[in-house]
């Protein structure tokens, strides 16, 4: 009965050990959490008009502060910040598109963290296909998606030397790229029920 517990316990990660930065930790949740309702609150509405505007202010504060992070200290990592911070800083690095420069340093210092095994290999490569999207250049992962209004899901841009997509993803431990589309639509037409229930 006793050991039976232990395993529960230490499965529920009852035990793991708490972020180094909580406080860090809660900021960046909180700007993940801004991040994500004002692009909650776009969908449906012409990204040029006001609310297009309101997410690009909000954009440009989270930099200014993703910036300021980086600099006293570098790539938030799980035992900084806990899964969800680190997840959040990457949120954040994804929509740094009027930024480029610091998208790119946010990249670097992703690999290094993947490379270290501090980092989810899934967040290095929608971040690196994001980045060369923004260069013009063929996607390496086929992360980047656009999501048709018949249920269908197409990469957003080109991918390199597709014949070689999925030896690559496996290089990452990624999932299979049929499962990966699947995944993404299905997180897609979440989002939008709940953008319409959000609605007045």
């Amino acid at each position: 009965m006793r050991q039976s517990l232990l395993v529960t316990l230490l499965a529920a990660g009852a035990w793991a050990t708490p972020p180094t930065q909580p406080v860090l930790r809660a900021e960046l949740l909180i700007l993940r959490d801004t991040d994500q309702a004002s692009r909650q609150a776009l969908f449906g509405h012409d990204p040029a008009g006001e609310w297009g505007e309101l997410v690009s202010r909000f954009d440009a504060r989270n930099a200014a502060r993703l910036r300021e992070i980086l600099d006293q200290q570098g790539w938030p990592t799980a035992d900084q910040v806990g899964e969800d911070g680190a997840e959040a800083a990457w949120i954040l690095a994804l929509h740094l598109a009027s930024d480029a420069p610091l998208m790119q340093r946010c990249l670097t210092l992703l690999e290094s963290a993947v490379k270290r095994g501090v980092a989810p290999p899934e967040h290095l490569a929608r971040l690196t296909d994001k980045v060369l999207l923004q260069q013009g250049k063929p996607q390496r992962y086929g992360s980047q998606l656009d999501f048709l209004p018949d249920g269908g899901t197409t990469p957003a841009a080109p991918i390199e030397a597709p014949e070689l997509l999925e030896s690559r993803r496996r290089a990452l431990k990624l999932v299979p790229y049929p499962a990966y589309l699947k995944q993404r639509r299905q997180g897609y037409d979440e989002l939008a029920r709940a953008a319409l229930r959000s609605k007045p």
